[in-house]
This record gives structure tokens, C-alpha cells and sequence, in this order.
């Protein structure tokens, strides 16, 4: 999956290439905002990636790598283009 639609009502749409289908469902913020996940894996919000996700009118995220990965891809759905706010590398 690299790209989806999302419907009035609440509907995002994936389609496949294979003709499988994998859909990850999430609510849409007040603001505008689903947080997908990892969506390489099955459990795309895992608590070991994911250690809090907290919408409370603004949604927020702290994702967890471990020590030997250099990137992962976070996918998400934005009405519009988000501020995205990192820690600085340790």
C-alpha cells in the first residue's frame, strides 16, 4: 500500500495491485489527522512501536526504534499539511 482515498463519511479505500487487499482502519481527528502506523507490519500501532498515541483535539504520537534501524516509514491521513515535531538524534 502506498496510497489510499479517503471518503466523506469515513472511509479510506486502498487498492492493491495483486488483487489482496490489507485495510487499516482509524479514526480522523478533530484536526484532520489518522495516524496509520507501521503499516510494513500486520500490527500497524504495536506498543512496541508505538509507546503513546494521545488525540486530545491535537494528535501526537512517540514512536520507538531500536538502536539498528537507520529509517522506518510512519504512514498517516492529513486534511491538510501537518507540523511534524522530532527529539533531536542522541
Amino acid at each position: 500500500m502506498k496510497a489510499g482515498l479517503f471518503l466523506p463519511g469515513g472511509s479510506l479505500i486502498m487498492e492493491f495491485k495483486d488483487g489482496w487487499a490489507f485495510q487499516v482502519l482509524s479514526p480522523v481527528s478533530q484536526d484532520g489527522l489518522a495516524l496509520l502506523g507501521d503499516t510494513e507490519k500486520i500490527t500497524t500501532l504495536g506498543k512496541a512501536r508505538f509507546a503513546a498515541v494521545k488525540d486530545d483535539g491535537s494528535l501526537s504520537a512517540t514512536i520507538q526504534f531500536s538502536s539498528d534501524e537507520k529509517m522506518r516509514s510512519i504512514s498517516g491521513y492529513a486534511s491538510h499539511r501537518p507540523p511534524l515535531l522530532r527529539p533531536p538524534a542522541r
